[in-house]
């Protein structure tokens, strides 16, 4: 035995380690909040795990009364020639007036219908002196789509102008939050993406063929949503869902940023805007522009890697 007593504890030290089991071995390095162990220099990070947050509970409910907004209700009173018959007894459309809007003469080569694809026919000393002189000094697209207008109006019948001025008649008798309520409801309608367009018209489709009771439940749930999160619907069914999370990164839009904006959104997956959701929870209100601004900057391709990056700082 030696004498020393540090050179005892030591051999003591060393002998009851030869003959401890295996995790013991370890405690003599271990310390309270200490990361080092022996052969190795930390210790191994979990990936941090992305909370999951859930939309309202409610979403079916507010889906399916934009559905029956769609087919029943807001769009269908907007007094527009683009949502009525066409000669011959041609409806524009069955389930929304909006089959043959504005964005038909946007797209490269498409025609609402063969009745409105001429457009040149349409003669300046037929219109009113006022329209002829605005056309005259309207820029090229806005000039284009009013004489698709005109086009359709002169091919009309007389009871067909007259039903169409029934119809204005009607629209100038709603009060002034319901027309303002139809009009954003057909401007939104306009800027959804053709496949979300589809989508929308086949659940109105069903919504109005579900039972008058049904459809009065859903429309009051709908009712029942706070205010913000019905206006969410309005951006479509992707968005509409995902909306309770993107709220504060859409409040407060600026003009130049919604268009861009919304096409960011739209061409996300569902789970990349549940993460862009957390990501916005966690960002102050005033960097909130800036992150709007660095989102539409991003290259599509790089999207993912940069939701990361952002959920890691």
């Amino acid at each position: 035995m030696p004498r020393s007593p540090t050179i005892w504890r030591s051999t003591a030290g060393s002998r009851r380690r030869r003959t401890a089991p295996p995790i013991q071995c370890c405690r003599p390095w271990r310390r309270v909040g200490s990361t080092r162990f022996p052969g190795r220099t930390k210790r191994p990070v979990a990936p941090k795990r992305i909370p999951a947050m859930r939309s309202s509970r409610s979403w079916p409910a507010g889906l399916m009364a934009v559905a029956g907004i769609v087919a029943a209700g807001g769009l269908a009173g907007v007094p527009t020639l683009a949502a009525t018959p066409l000669p011959g007894g041609t409806a524009a459309s069955t389930a929304t007036p909006v089959d043959h809007d504005d964005r038909d003469d946007r797209a490269a080569g498409a025609v609402a219908t063969t009745a409105v694809a001429p457009v040149s026919p349409v003669s300046l000393d037929a219109l009113p002196a006022p329209l002829a002189e605005l056309l005259s000094r309207l820029p090229e697209a806005d000039a284009m789509r009013l004489r698709r207008h005109a086009v359709r109006w002169q091919a009309w019948s007389p009871p067909q102008r007259a039903a169409f001025a029934e119809r204005v008649v009607g629209w100038d008798g709603l009060d002034a939050d319901t027309r303002g309520g139809r009009r954003e409801a057909w401007h939104a309608w306009q800027a959804l993406p053709e496949p979300q367009r589809e989508r929308l018209g086949e659940m109105a489709r069903g919504f109005a063929q579900r039972p008058e009771a049904e459809r009065a439940e859903l429309r009051k749930r709908f009712a029942a949503l706070p205010r913000e999160q019905r206006r969410g619907w309005l951006l479509g069914p992707a968005l509409g869902a995902d909306y309770p999370l993107l709220h504060p990164l859409l409040a407060q839009l600026p003009a130049e940023q919604q268009a861009p904006l919304l096409d960011v959104l739209h061409s996300m997956s569902a789970a990349q805007r549940r993460q862009l959701g957390v990501l916005v929870q966690r960002t102050p209100p005033q960097a909130r522009d800036a992150l709007r601004r660095e989102l539409i900057a991003t290259p599509g391709e790089r999207l993912q890697q940069w939701l990361w990056e952002r959920l890691e700082r």
